[in-house]
């Protein structure tokens, strides 16, 4: 016959392990949501251009949109800029070193724009595309890259891929 002491035991380590599949059944509840997100690039501008150096200082504008009934927060986009087709460039909008509480929330069916700063040099491999850019040349501006979005409890990465219009 066992103790009592070592059956009270046993279902004391049952239950915690009970409550942690518990909570990580509920965290995954939320990954519909979050990859629910929509992107869309909607502005690329030069905000300042060292001739120089041959480099340029561009704002990306993503309009990142809540499409599902839950409130999310967006952590990060790693993105991709296509020119004609052609890299460009890459860069960042992060709010990873940002408390929850302190980034922009996106509450359900709500849109806000999100602003990235990259700096592009001039290059063998971009120089064309670089004086399309430059000289408001008639071009087809894209980004590809990783969405992170984030609720309390779960972490979402989503590819994405969009065209300025």
């Amino acid at each position: 016959m066992i103790p009592q002491s070592k059956i009270t035991v046993y279902a004391a380590i049952a239950g915690v392990f009970g409550l942690m599949g518990a909570i990580f059944f509920y965290s995954t509840l939320d990954y519909a949501a979050l990859e629910s997100a929509e992107i869309n690039l909607i502005d690329v501008e030069i905000i300042n251009l060292n001739e120089t150096n041959d480099e340029a200082k561009i704002t990306v504008t993503f309009l990142i949109t809540n499409t599902s009934d839950k409130t999310i927060t967006v952590g990060m986009i790693d993105y991709k800029i296509f020119i004609d087709g052609d890299e460009f460039g890459e860069g960042q909008y992060s709010a990873m070193d940002v408390a929850l509480p302190g980034r922009a929330v996106f509450s359900p069916n709500e849109q806000i724009p999100l602003k990235s700063t990259m700096i592009v040099e001039k290059s063998e491999s971009n120089s064309e595309n670089f004086e399309k850019l430059v000289n408001n040349g008639i071009i087809e501006i894209s980004a590809e890259g990783i969405l992170t979005t984030q609720t309390t409890w779960t972490v979402a990465e989503s590819e994405f891929s969009t065209k300025l219009s």
